[in-house]
């Protein structure tokens, strides 16, 4: 057993602290309940297949013309889902893709089909589902799709979004092992936790750390228009940024981080040392049109209110990037800065407001103002 305290976040079983927060999301409660912190058990490798059990998989499922695992990507292993790299082939290119297998127990919000069909038909990208079900497991998955596959099909249809995107037609219930497989394109890079862990927690400097943040904030406004909001961004498993793949590191310094470290990040376990690198040549996807990637929308709304910018989960993200442990953001001095944290801290700003602070304008913002 272990400590596990609500600014740490993963995909896992509902727990009380879950529950809690998911309380809090839908509207159940009406104040934060901070730093609440206890013991829960370790939980265990759900999926936690072979590459020739994978394989086998594959062949009952009928995946096996569709998909070739790579052989020179490592998988990712989180606390309820795996993830293993594969080409696609029916693509002329036989381009890459994550494939994301996710225990059908683990899966605990759903979108309607009605809706995702609503949105495919009218490509209306600001459509509002309207059969949703959050916090709740399913057993009769007929009439209803897991909210990270509606997520990533509304990426798809609309490309300016920053998360990762569906693969057309790359999702399916797995019923021989109850599990569900969602196909994403691949992001090139690493995540950031990936990269400060291979850096040895090289942080960003003050201007560079400024344009993250400012960046941060534009892309959760920009989902806040489209009614979603990622819960589960108070690590930093669960996005990209294109600026730390930059960073030079000694070679093989970081071979392996496993989530189950007392370091506090749980998550998907990064990748090997020797996994393919990322390079300014890998951008041609085009999931790496935006510096900066979500992923992982397991545990997220797709309904919020497009003008409620002081959403108690945007503002407690925003301040995980300066509270956390590991840090995310070095501390930095100036009045302006800690203005900035302070009306993160007490909600006095929303996310438009953020975005005019002092701390976070540019010497070009400056030059545009005189």
């Amino acid at each position: 057993l272990r400590p596990y305290h609500v600014e740490y976040t993963s995909s896992r079983p509902i727990t009380e602290v879950k529950q809690r927060r998911a309380r809090l999301v839908l509207g159940w409660v009406t104040a934060w309940e901070y730093r609440v912190s206890f013991s829960v058990g370790k939980i265990p490798r759900s999926l936690n297949y072979s590459r020739d059990e994978i394989e086998a998989l594959f062949k009952r499922e009928g995946l096996d013309q569709r998909f070739r695992l790579s052989s020179t990507h490592d998988r990712k292993t989180g606390s309820t889902c795996q993830v293993y790299y594969a080409h696609d082939l029916s693509q002329p290119d036989e381009r890459l893709v994550a494939l994301k297998i996710i225990r059908a127990d683990f899966i605990d919000s759903f979108v309607s089909l009605d809706d995702l069909r609503n949105l495919q038909r009218t490509k209306d990208y600001f459509y509002k589902p309207k059969n949703v079900i959050y916090n709740r497991r399913l057993h009769n998955f007929d009439q209803y799709i897991p909210i990270e596959q509606y997520i990533g099909e509304l990426g798809r249809l609309c490309p300016h979004l920053p998360i990762s995107r569906c693969v057309e037609n790359g999702s399916k219930r797995l019923k021989t092992c109850n599990g569900y497989l969602i196909a994403f394109e691949y992001v090139y890079g690493r995540t950031v936790w990936e990269n400060l862990v291979r850096t040895d927690f090289t942080y960003l400097n003050e201007d560079e750390a400024r344009i993250f943040v400012r960046l941060f904030i534009q892309n959760l406004f920009i989902l806040l228009q489209h009614h979603i909001i990622h819960c589960d961004l108070n690590g930093c498993q669960n996005y990209y940024y294109r600026l730390y793949d930059e960073i030079r590191a000694p070679p093989l310094r970081y071979k392996h981080w496993s989530s189950s470290s007392e370091d506090g990040e749980d998550g998907y376990s990064s990748m090997s040392g020797d996994s393919r690198q990322s390079s300014l040549d890998d951008l041609t996807s085009v999931s790496s049109s935006s510096p900066l990637v979500f992923i992982d929308f397991g545990w997220s709304i797709c309904t919020a209110d497009p003008d409620d910018d002081h959403h108690e989960v945007l503002l407690q993200t925003l301040q995980s990037l300066f509270e956390r442990t590991p840090r995310i953001i070095q501390l930095f001095g100036g009045t302006n800065y800690w203005n900035f944290r302070r009306a993160v801290e007490n909600r006095t700003m929303g996310l438009k407001q953020l975005l005019d602070h002092p701390w976070l304008k540019t010497d070009d913002d400056e030059r545009e103002t005189v």
